[in-house]
């Protein structure tokens, strides 16, 4: 159920960002709630399941899109695909989609934004979610480096990563984490990349038992470091 509902989101707000685009005014809840059972209908979910999405939906949309109407009307791309560009670094095909991209041509500044339903982390130094962090930040470096790769990245401006969490908070709040990526951080994504690659392709899989027991995020960044 937590990944139809994700897909239920991201389809509302894509049909939103669509509707926006050509020109028509931001389209109604009722609209809006339709779209998003619509995809959850289309999911492998009992009837119960579905009931109680819909209420979801009835529960959290009032204040979603009441918080997030007026990032539609800013300069973006919305569930942008990279798939038919043929991307490859160093020989490795890369290839994903971003759910939002936004451009800021006042302060020349690309935002890739990742959409995210659960629980909202309140800060990227959050300790006790520091593996679900880890990986958020990695997405977003892999993002910048579909960008950097596609040439979408211009010269003389800034590339930021950024999560918008689609469920409020305990205080009703809703979160968004954002960031800085660099070519420092685009670097390292792209050398990983290529060196998995290479452990994949000679079917040369490394020893992870150690990792194991050490466990956590500490296991993680070792890991990754000891594959480069």
């Amino acid at each position: 159920p937590q990944s139809a509902w994700g897909n239920a989101l991201h389809h509302a707000f894509h049909y939103i960002s669509r509707t926006i685009q050509a020109g028509y005014d931001f389209p109604e809840e009722e609209e809006v709630k339709h779209v998003a059972v619509q995809s959850l209908q289309k999911e492998q979910l009992y009837r119960e399941e579905v009931e109680e999405l819909e209420q979801k939906l009835d529960d959290i949309l009032p204040g979603l899109l009441a918080h997030s109407k007026s990032g539609f009307y800013r300069r973006h791309w919305a569930e942008y695909s990279f798939r038919d560009l043929y991307l490859t670094v160093d020989d490795v095909p890369i290839t994903g989609n971003i759910d939002r991209i936004e451009y800021d041509e006042d302060q020349k500044v690309i935002t890739l934004v990742d959409f995210k339903t659960g629980k909202a982390i309140e800060s990227w130094s959050d300790n006790q979610q520091k593996g679900k962090l880890a990986k958020f930040k990695r997405q977003l470096d892999f993002y910048g480096a579909l960008m950097n790769e596609a040439g979408f990245w211009r010269s003389g401006w800034s590339l930021r990563g950024r999560i918008d969490f689609l469920e409020p908070n305990d205080q009703g709040e809703y979160i968004s984490l954002e960031r800085e990526i660099t070519q420092q951080d685009i670097d390292f994504i792209e050398k990983l990349l290529t060196c998995i690659y290479g452990y994949i392709s000679r079917l040369d899989f490394p020893e992870i038992t150690k990792y194991h027991k050490q466990g956590g995020v500490k296991a993680q960044e070792r890991f990754l470091q000891d594959l480069l």
